[in-house]
């Protein structure tokens, strides 16, 4: 990209100082279903020294096809753990962090002064409360601001700008098209900015030709099938937004609508944009279109689930800071003084984050030690568990090759979808939850049952009672393991009594009254 009178490329020693503490700050304990499955994926490909391209890792859609979109961020994810373990995986993360953190202070204007301009990245982050999730995601959020970055840096520079370092936006694209679906969100955003590059430029000759964003787009689009799945990854990805769009959203909190209730500070913001974006176009008389449109899909994306909070915001606040008149008294700040205030701030801030940075893994969804007794004494038998148990069954017998039932790569694998209805069905508190449940057992014959705990209870006539009271009737299944998150239960029928007998732990039910009456009164 020409650079000529821009600082684009120049990174202010208190954007290094904001983007240290985000950061370090972001170095928490991981706490998140997904990563062991990533970590796990990666490993194989490791080992196989191949992608994955079939599901090896449940007996419920074996071999069912696997369009893993995500296989480059898993490939530097194992990497990363294969290096230093967990604390491998937290600097990896930090570093995109940083990256990301950088790429947003270079989206700023630059008509704002850089310590207040980097004051701004710890705010940003701040509000998207991005701080224990190892995900794909990761790979986006670090290249989205320099992308509108760039994006922003070829409008401000106008007629004659051109985009010397394409190919560094092509290469950071192929990257992106291979860890994480939200590449699509770049690729119309590049349409929208190609179409303001029209609208303000349309004195000169052979427009398209000299348009940097048709070239972009054209790059984009070739960009598509260079990649080990070739079509079907873009045409995968397409389809796997479309359902996450009309199916199961109310079942995945972070997929849902972006609710009023705790996020009243983006929802501020996106007053905050739109006021500047309209007093703008009252005092000018005249409607950017394009900037209204990148307004629009900012809001869109934010809206339509938690998940694209961060791609949202990344948008929202350049674009809200370009429409702002700098005042004029802050310019004439003092500069010695100004930096003498900044550098403390930094570093107090820079101290902290570094205070309260913590390796490791947060344990809540860590079913650790009902793994340890599965691989020891019920390490035979199929296993049924929970949607949120499978991630980390995956890796934790992975060397003993031992499938799961469910695992939330839902949306990833052909069957996946269909599959979850049925559990989510059967496991339903109606009528004919209790027929769907044994139908389920009777279809893939499992011997042991992982489940979160403390299940769902309910009154019956002055009695608790539990689903699993149910489930796994007492004449049947024994309780062999239970702590306060997580259940196993064993099929007597399939394990010694002397086995059972070691692990069984007492339930005290009371007589059951018929699944059906319970939903009479």
């Amino acid at each position: 990209m020409d650079t000529r009178g821009s600082d684009f490329r120049k990174i202010s020693v208190y954007a290094v100082l904001a983007g240290l503490v985000v950061a370090v700050g972001s170095i928490q304990p991981i706490f998140n279903v997904d990563y062991w499955w990533n970590l796990a994926a990666g490993r194989w490909m490791w080992s196989a020294h191949h992608i994955l391209r079939t599901d090896p890792f449940s007996y419920t859609v074996y071999g069912h096809r696997w369009i893993d979109f995500e296989w480059l961020f898993q490939f530097l994810l194992y990497a990363s753990y294969r290096h230093s373990n967990v604390q491998g995986v937290l600097l990896f993360k930090a570093f995109l962090v940083l990256v990301s953190s950088l790429g947003f202070y270079s989206s700023l204007p630059k008509t704002i002064p850089p310590p207040i301009r980097a004051l701004m990245v710890p705010a940003t982050f701040a509000l998207l409360r991005f701080r224990n999730m190892v995900r794909a995601d990761l790979i986006a959020i670090a290249l989205f601001p320099w992308f509108l970055a760039a994006y922003f840096e070829a409008m401000d520079r106008g007629r004659g700008s051109k985009l010397r370092f394409i190919w560094l936006l092509w290469a950071g694209m192929l990257i992106w098209m291979n860890s994480h679906a939200s590449f699509w969100f770049m690729i119309a955003l590049t349409g929208i900015f190609l179409l303001r590059w029209e609208t303000n430029h349309q004195d000169m000759p052979h427009l398209r030709l000299e348009n940097p964003f048709v070239l972009l787009l054209l790059g984009y689009t070739a960009l598509l099938v260079i990649n080990p799945y070739g079509v079907q990854l873009p045409l995968n990805t397409l389809h796997i937004s479309l359902q996450l769009l009309t199916a199961d959203r109310a079942d995945f909190i972070e997929y849902t609508a972006t609710p009023l209730k705790g996020f009243a500070a983006y929802w501020a913001l996106v007053l905050w944009s739109a006021g500047f974006l309209a007093l703008r176009s009252v005092r000018r008389r005249t409607w950017d279109l394009a900037q209204w449109l990148l307004f629009i899909f900012a809001v869109w994306i934010g809206l339509s689930f938690k998940r694209n909070l961060p791609f949202s915001v990344f948008v929202l606040i350049p674009l809200a800071l370009r429409n702002l008149s700098w005042p004029a008294g802050l310019k004439r700040f003092p500069p010695f003084l100004l930096h003498a205030i900044a550098t403390l701030l930094w570093v107090g801030l820079l101290i902290s984050a570094a205070r309260s940075a913590r390796m490791g893994i947060d344990e809540r969804l860590v079913p650790e030690q009902l793994a340890r007794l599965l691989s020891s004494d019920f390490h035979e038998g199929r296993l049924f568990n929970d949607y949120n148990l499978g991630s980390y069954f995956i890796w934790a017998f992975y060397d003993q090759k031992r499938p799961v039932f469910i695992d939330s790569r839902m949306h990833f694998i052909e069957g996946y979808p269909e599959l979850w209805r049925q559990l989510k069905q059967a496991r339903a508190l109606e009528p004919e939850g209790l027929d769907r449940w044994r139908a389920l057992q009777q279809k893939w014959h499992f011997a042991l049952a992982a489940m979160e705990t403390p299940p769902v209870q309910y009154f019956y006539r002055g009695k608790l009672f539990s689903p699993f009271d149910y489930y796994f009737p007492k004449s049947e299944w024994a309780l062999v393991y239970r702590d306060p998150r997580f259940t196993l239960f064993a099929k007597r029928s399939e394990y010694p009594s002397s086995l059972i007998a070691a692990h069984e732990q007492p339930i005290h039910v009371q007589s059951l009254p018929p699944w059906q009456d319970l939903f009479r009164d």
